[in-house]
């Protein structure tokens, strides 16, 4: 039976059970739940095209943001005959290892903050290992993930089966339900890292304003005494002149 309380005992569900855990879900009629969403590939095939790094946005944000999941590529999940949502066949990726380092790199650029502790795993069709599907947990998180994937911006919830975009009043109070320093704590590095930059180009700019008036004085102050060398050189020129004459016959 498929976990729907604890998205980690989900997961190794998944490791566990492999090839054959997957197909009995296909088998069973499977259904989505709040820790659980099927999803297809765009292709059979990497790379993973922009409606795959749609949907992995979005899961990212709604399972953190609410008790985390398990995202499951490579299974079709629609209304069967009677009208209900299940598993309706399994239909593995090409190359899978490969769109799993795909995704393991889109992680960091799909969410702000990023999601700390997301686990992948492949299951691969036969021996092979070539064909498969890819796995995904994601934990539940201490802050409030937003997705920053262009075609999704917003921060996500899961809703039912559902991810769903939280409103302006809904992220209040989600917000009010965790500790205002945890809520804070990755915007607040972020703050300090760019103060810490204008800080740094400020003292720059301040220095270089000061070594140019000190330059300045230096070239003003060695002007002066040159003037005034000079002035003391006619001075004394000029006193010369009419002594001589005197001394003449």
């Amino acid at each position: 039976m498929l976990e729907t309380k604890n998205s980690a005992k989900l997961f190794k569900q998944f490791k566990v059970g492999g090839i054959s855990f997957l197909k009995s879900l296909k088998d069973g009629k499977a259904t989505e739940s709040e820790i659980l969403d099927f999803k297809l590939a765009k292709n059979s095939q990497p790379p993973l095209e922009t409606e795959d790094k749609s949907n992995f946005s979005k899961a990212i944000s709604g399972f953190s943001n609410t008790a985390g999941g398990v995202l499951a590529w490579g299974i079709y999940c629609a209304k069967d005959g009677k009208g209900e949502d299940c598993v309706l066949d399994c239909r593995p990726i090409d190359n899978v290892s490969v769109i799993k380092t795909e995704a393991e790199q889109f992680l960091s650029q799909c969410s702000s903050p990023a999601v700390q502790g997301v686990e992948f795993h492949c299951v691969f069709e036969n021996e092979s290992k070539a064909s498969g599907y890819l796995i995904m947990h994601i934990p539940k998180s201490a802050v409030l993930i937003e997705s920053v994937f262009k075609k999704n911006k917003g921060f996500y919830e899961r809703s039912g089966t559902s991810f769903v975009e939280m409103s302006a009043q809904r992220l209040v109070a989600k917000a009010k339900h965790k500790p205002f320093s945890k809520v804070l704590a990755p915007y607040l590095r972020f703050t300090a890292f760019y103060i810490g930059i204008l800080i740094s180009l400020l003292i720059g700019v301040i220095l270089g304003v000061a070594v140019t008036n000190e330059a300045s004085y230096q070239r003003g102050f060695a002007a002066g005494r040159q003037e005034a060398r000079s002035e003391k050189s006619k001075e004394a020129s000029g006193e010369a002149r009419p002594a001589s004459k005197r001394n003449l016959p």
